[in-house]
């Protein structure tokens, strides 16, 4: 059964994990957990998958069942809800989404007051009763709170885009519907692809996961850069004007040194994770930036930028938080900074991007039994292996192993001799599922 603990969402096959039922004693749940008045308000958001209209159904009658009001804002960014959670005065935000799965998943997604999304523990075993006919919630439709959120996205940046050539892969997700027009209101000439939404082909061969296509059609286009989304538009990825791709780590490098030279970085320090690669924490080390480090779950990395009161962190898929900004990752807003930084640079991004070293990666999987998937952590030789692997890089290089969302191991080695770290990464992989397959 799929349930919230002490995550920052839920996550599912759809009419198999993630079922109306569920999704009817979830939003019933959510009065034993969150801090509501007796008369709550609950905007609800969606992305473009085929499940949406059903998931949004029943989570909105089983909020209206146990009291609340309910306000459907239909097809809107996953970020976009953090926003107007605080706008609309709201107590509480659900986006039904899920970020990089294709059509057959679905998710549910709780924002708090204040935008932050919430990472509690809500269960369903816990759902209030159902309450008298009298006093059963209500639910409108607000149609035109996208224009509220374009004009706030807009409004994080002080530059335009003219001149420039961006080349949108939209995931046939959320931001096939504003994303291309945000960039040509600035200034831009768009180039896009995948941006046809028809409920079923999110994230199918597009967006952040397959960026393949993107660095294609940015060469073909002639274009100065590229941009790709995910279908929940939490995540962004951009590709230079040669096809290079750049990903999160260094967009956040390249804005990191562009908020310190502004004196807008706090105590000149970023927020990366355990994964983040070593040519990127050696370029901010040489910019006099200090990296800080935490594990790749977004709930600890919005965590850490709070309670440090860090100006910018994320990880490498592209999911990095401006807090000055937003409470969440948004891809739209994380887009409009580099742009704009490109664009004032007056640089090829190819050698703006040069900033961030990346040292070459290699990632290689490990299928290995479920009761398995922490056994590394505790066994001898896989403990000794990966400590002197890393002694032997010296700071030049990196070796973590860690579990994926399938459920299997994931070797990354990375280092400057591509053969040496992918003959490692595949001796190590292969001993892991030797062990524990």
């Amino acid at each position: 059964m799929v349930s919230m603990r002490e995550t920052e969402s839920i996550r599912g096959i759809v009419n198999k994990e993630l079922t109306p039922q569920f999704a009817f004693e979830f939003g019933r749940a959510l009065f034993s957990e969150l801090p509501f008045f007796e008369k709550p308000k609950v905007i609800i958001g969606r992305d473009t998958r085929a499940s949406g209209d059903m998931i949004e159904c029943a989570l909105t009658a089983g909020l209206l069942s146990a009291g609340a009001d309910v306000v459907l804002l239909g097809i809107v960014p996953t970020p976009a809800m953090s926003h107007f959670t605080k706008l609309y005065e709201a107590d509480a935000g659900i986006s039904v989404c899920d970020s990089d799965g294709l059509f057959n998943y679905n998710g549910i997604v709780v924002f708090n007051k204040d935008g932050s999304i919430y990472n509690g523990n809500i269960s369903i075993e816990k759902a209030l009763p159902l309450v008298n006919i009298e006093n059963i919630g209500t639910v409108s439709r607000k149609t035109d709170s996208i224009f509220d959120y374009i004009s706030f996205v807009k409004s994080t940046v002080n530059s335009d885009l003219k001149g420039i050539k961006i080349a949108v892969d939209c995931a046939n997700g959320v931001n096939s519907i504003i994303g291309t027009d945000i960039f040509e209101d600035l200034g831009a000439t768009v180039f896009a692809i995948n941006n046809t939404p028809n409920a079923k082909n999110v994230n199918l061969n597009c967006g952040t996961t397959n960026i393949e296509n993107l660095q294609k059609f940015v060469v073909e286009s002639g274009a100065d850069v590229g941009v790709a989304f995910n279908g929940n538009g939490d995540k962004v990825i951009f590709v230079d004007e040669k096809g290079n791709v750049i990903d999160g780590d260094s967009i956040i490098t390249i804005c990191a040194i562009d908020m310190k030279n502004k004196n807008q970085l706090n105590d000149d320090t970023i927020l990366l994770t355990t994964q983040s690669n070593v040519g990127i924490i050696n370029s901010a080390s040489d910019n006099e930036i200090t990296v800080m480090e935490t594990v790749s779950a977004h709930a600890n990395i919005a965590d850490e930028i709070v309670a440090n009161n860090y100006s910018i962190g994320g990880e490498q898929s592209g999911y990095i938080i401006f807090p000055q900004h937003s409470a969440v990752s948004d891809g739209l807003i994380t887009a409009l900074q580099l742009l704009c930084i490109y664009k004032n640079s007056g640089k090829y991004m190819s050698s703006l991007a040069s900033t961030a070293n990346i040292l070459p990666h290699i990632s290689v999987k490990a299928k290995v039994k479920p009761e398995n998937i922490d056994a590394y952590k505790e066994d001898t030789l896989i403990v000794a292996e990966l400590r002197q692997l890393n002694i032997d890089f010296d700071g030049k290089g990196k070796a973590v192993i860690f579990p994926d969302n399938e459920g299997n191991l994931e070797v990354a080695i990375e280092g400057e001799d591509l053969e040496f770290i992918t003959k490692r990464a595949e001796d190590l992989a292969q001993l892991l599922e030797l062990k524990f397959n």
